[in-house]
């Protein structure tokens, strides 16, 4: 907690927490802090945590706020004003919780690169764009082996049956660092028509061929708009117009009875 630096500036908060007190190594340990003011998150901050041990020596380590850390994504929340304040700097402290990890065995365990969790998918024409953040070889340290990527026309089809949707050939693609924004083309190997929703997923693995678990499952929809009518038609259809404003005064005068009688035989002559 912050005392206000004015009376009409509401206090900066800080709370902190683990996702477990204990650990033997099996699950990673994961400090987790939020910073608020008003009741809104505040974007953007630098965070530090100090991890300190309990024969004095302490490690430090930044926290993300890219969400490549989240391993179980939270139910939905009510949208937040965009309406954003000038903050300036600030420094906050807060003391967070204790926790324990009694490692079985004494090689350093191996955790699968992280879940990417905001892949984006977007089609030009018939390139699809896809852009994520870069897991890393363990979580979100260091740098995965390689990517899978894989899309189907069916959304729950390739969420629960990744292993069997269709894969896209990215060989020779290697993956950037841990928080690197990861870009990639490429087009199908059939032309998208328009209308046509396509679904992507991506699957990173590490040097011991330990996988991730399966992205969020982004969606493209290619939509070409219809053109508009061009001046060539407008001219077509006034010719036509003054064509049937010609006909009629044919008729008036020595063929009148005959155009009122039998209108649709009456012939143009030049």
């Amino acid at each position: 907690m912050s005392h206000a630096a004015r009376a009409d500036v509401p206090p900066i908060f800080v709370k902190t927490r683990m996702n477990q007190k204990f650990s033997d190594g099996t699950k990673p340990m994961i400090v987790f802090a939020e910073v608020s003011q008003n009741y809104k998150p505040i974007m953007n901050v630098e965070m530090w945590a100090t991890l300190e041990l309990e024969s004095g020596s302490a490690q430090m380590l930044q926290l993300l706020d890219s969400g490549t850390g989240v391993v179980e994504m939270n139910p939905s929340k009510p949208l937040v004003s965009a309406e954003s304040s000038i903050i300036g700097s600030f420094s906050r402290t807060a003391t967070g919780e204790s926790f324990e990890v009694i490692l079985k065995s004494t090689t350093p365990p191996n955790f699968p690169p992280n879940r990417i969790t905001d892949l984006n998918a977007e089609i030009q024409n018939d390139t699809v764009l896809l852009s994520w953040t870069a897991p890393g070889e363990d979580l979100d340290h260091g740098t995965a082996k390689s990517y899978k990527i894989k899309w189907s026309l069916d959304f729950k089809m390739l969420q629960f049956n990744f292993s069997n949707a269709h894969e896209v050939n990215i060989s020779g693609i290697s993956p950037q660092e841990a928080g690197s924004v990861e870009q990639r083309s490429f087009n199908l190997s059939f032309p998208i028509k328009n209308g046509t929703t396509l679904y992507f997923a991506v699957q990173s693995e590490d040097k011991e061929n330990v996988k991730s678990q399966i992205s969020n499952v982004a969606q493209a929809l290619k939509i070409i708009p219809h053109p508009e009518p061009t001046e060539v038609s407008n001219l077509k259809f006034m010719f036509i117009a003054i064509s049937v404003f010609l006909a009629t005064v044919r008729c008036s005068s020595s063929f009148a009875k005959a155009c009122l009688e039998n209108p649709g035989e009456i012939t143009l002559s030049s």
